[in-house]
């Protein structure tokens, strides 16, 4: 268990169930969100350029969400590569609940062991 926080939102290696999915693939997309809405409404009012401390999230926000979307395409059987689906506009979303709410492939398959597994750490 440990080094798994970074792993999880650092790694696109593995799989992920869809409850760790739900809880944890919403907390960078949050995060980002609030983030930027209070960077836009903050630089908008005050008439300023970017902040260096902000956009440097931006990036690590954006992949902690597409590594946790891979994992959860691992899951069910798919390639990671089924994410670039998550940057097409209104399918986004759509893709996003498909493939959150589709059931895990059961037993072992060729991204990892089952999440489901007892003993496994991959959630």
């Amino acid at each position: 268990m440990q080094g798994y926080f970074p792993w999880f939102y650092l790694s696109p290696q593995g799989r992920v169930g869809r409850r760790p999915f739900w809880l944890y693939f919403f907390l960078p997309a949050v995060v980002l969100g609030v983030v930027l809405g209070a960077h836009a409404m903050s630089q908008s009012r005050q008439g300023m350029a970017p902040s260096p401390f902000v956009l440097p999230l931006v990036p690590l926000l954006l992949w902690s969400a597409i590594a946790v979307l891979v994992k959860r395409l691992h899951d069910i059987g798919a390639s990671g590569w089924w994410v670039v689906v998550a940057f097409v506009p209104l399918l986004n979303y759509i893709a996003v609940v498909v493939f959150g709410c589709w059931p895990g492939q059961r037993g072992d398959n060729r991204y990892g062991s089952d999440p489901r597994a007892p003993g496994t750490t991959a959630a």
